[in-house]
């Protein structure tokens, strides 16, 4: 191997390193991606698509799914340029994600088989396995409970095999919460004890929060209340450790086991609690769950006018939701008309230099044509002009012959 060779391998893994470093600070700080990313640029070794793709990521993780989607469609182009069919099912399982996310589940679905479709032919399987989550995320949440399963466990046969322990965590996780919501409890605490063992070890948070809960809910569901308790009193810690907001999951949990137990006294104050965390951090469908949870306890405990506020402040949450998806699916439809818009320019300017780079061909081709023909007649010219001289002076000979 050439030292030319050496120098590219070089080169590549260090774009890699500093691309892997810049995802992961990303992915713990999204709301610095603006300037990391236009750093990178300017540094330049942070190709244009990349960084759009980067910066629709992290728009997505701030729930700013409009703008996601605008940087997506202004990646499009850059993506339909490149010849390997990866970044186009990056591209697409981000555009699906997005969707999921607003609830346009027939639309994300459709983006997700694009995105599958570009892999047919290709062997990356940390992306394959994303796909196939983002698939049985959508399964599940239309109902589809077994295809939800069965794309579930795909993903995670490709994931170990990859070796991605975040997402093997994860994906256990889901299998667990799955299996526990169809009364599975055996096979659903493999799943989630194998997640917890390696989010902890990662430190995972976002991932151990959820599994806490998950477990919590799978001992209630046994009678185990005191293992249920265990998990919940280590989510508290893990949440009062991380994030504020995490606690709505724990005091949800706990409502859960206090409920479960018979003590519904204390499952209401749990799930006031929740809500109260709910309503402060804006996170609208916990609202909704909570509130129809704590109408249905406030109603055995003969509590019903409180009950019916609570299931009003649900109905109120609800439609309040609805209006937020028909807004989002407005900003969809406006991001996809800049998009195609976008797309127009970019076509019309391909127009163009194919126009421009045909007329410098046919020039050429003119030129190489003419040359030869003008360089043929100045001969032809000298040679006539040589052969009029020559004939001049042969008459003035024989003129003078003739004098003689």
């Amino acid at each position: 191997m050439t030292w030319l060779a050496f120098a590219g391998q070089a080169v590549s893994a260090t774009t890699d390193s500093r691309l892997a470093t810049l995802q992961d600070a990303l992915y713990h700080d999204p709301v610095q991606a603006d300037q990391a990313v236009a750093e990178a640029l300017a540094a330049g070794w942070l190709e244009q698509w990349r960084a759009k793709l980067l910066l629709a990521t992290a728009h997505y993780q701030r729930n700013e799914f409009q703008a996601s989607l605008k940087v997506l469609a202004e990646a499009e182009p850059l993506v339909d340029a490149l010849a390997a069919p990866q970044p186009k099912a990056q591209l697409q399982s981000l555009v699906a994600q997005n969707f999921y996310r607003m609830g346009s589940m027939d639309q994300a679905m459709q983006a997700a088989r694009t995105a599958d479709r570009y892999l047919e032919a290709e062997e990356d399987r940390a992306l394959k396995a994303q796909i196939y989550n983002i698939i049985a995320a959508i399964y599940l949440a239309t109902g589809d409970r077994i295809n939800a399963r069965s794309h579930f466990e795909r993903s995670l046969a490709l994931f170990q095999a990859e070796g991605s322990q975040a997402d093997i965590a994860k994906l256990h996780n889901n299998l667990g919460a799955l299996l526990i919501e169809d009364d599975d409890l055996d096979a659903a605490e493999p799943h989630l004890r194998t997640s917890l063992e390696l989010a902890r070890t990662l430190g995972r948070t976002t991932t151990i929060i959820p599994n806490l809960v998950n477990l919590s809910e799978l001992h209630a569901r046994r009678g185990q209340h005191e293992q249920a308790r265990a998990a919940i009193e280590a989510c508290f810690q893990t949440a009062n450790a991380s994030e504020e907001s995490h606690l709505v999951w724990c005091h949800e949990a706990a409502s859960f086991q206090l409920r479960s137990a018979g003590n519904l006294v204390d499952a209401v104050l749990q799930a006031r609690q929740a809500l109260a965390f709910a309503e402060r951090f804006g996170l609208q469908q916990h609202i909704v769950d909570t509130a129809r949870n704590l109408a249905a306890m406030l109603a055995q405990l003969n509590l019903h006018e409180e009950a019916a506020a609570m299931n009003d402040k649900a109905f109120v949450t609800m439609n309040a939701i609805r209006d937020q998806l028909l807004r989002l699916r407005l900003e969809q439809s406006n991001a996809l008309i800049d998009y195609e818009r976008a797309r127009a320019e970019v076509q019309q300017l391909q127009l163009q230099d194919r126009y421009r780079r045909r007329n410098q061909w046919l020039l050429i081709g003119g030129v190489a044509v003419l040359f030869p023909l003008l360089l043929a007649s100045l001969w032809l010219l000298r040679s006539r002009s040589m052969a009029v001289k020559s004939l001049a002076l042969a008459n003035r000979r024989n003129a003078e012959l003739a004098l003689t």
